[in-house]
């Protein structure tokens, strides 16, 4: 099993829902499945079984696990942040870097922490 394939079952395992879209796209947004924010963890296996090679697997955050997106691009600064977050006492469980050279820290969610899909 691949890393990501590790991580995708970690995120199955806490009960996020997954789902699949081609990237590539004009906008990211308009590659989501219809009713995207709405999925539960129950379809995760046959969605992720009807991905095809170079589909991005994403998970629908908040809840049970939370992302803290630094996005550089926009002054996000990726060392301030994990040290934030570790002087919080919040342990990283998943670290992956964007496609715009920020970062999306994967922590456990709150139900005090806001869900934001801007």
């Amino acid at each position: 099993m691949t890393r990501a394939e590790e991580f995708v079952q970690h995120l199955c395992d806490l009960d996020v829902s997954v789902f699949s879209c081609r990237p590539g796209v004009k906008d990211e947004f308009t590659s989501r499945p219809l009713g995207w924010s709405g999925l539960t963890p129950e379809g995760n296996a046959a969605r992720i079984a009807a991905a095809q090679p170079g589909d991005a697997l994403n998970g629908l955050m908040g809840g049970r696990v939370a992302v803290v997106d630094v996005d550089i691009r926009n002054g996000g600064d990726v060392e301030r942040v994990r040290a934030l977050l570790d002087g919080l006492g919040v342990t990283i469980f998943g670290d992956v870097l964007t496609p715009g050279g920020g970062r999306h820290f994967y922590i456990a969610g709150h139900p005090d922490l806001a869900t934001v899909h801007a």
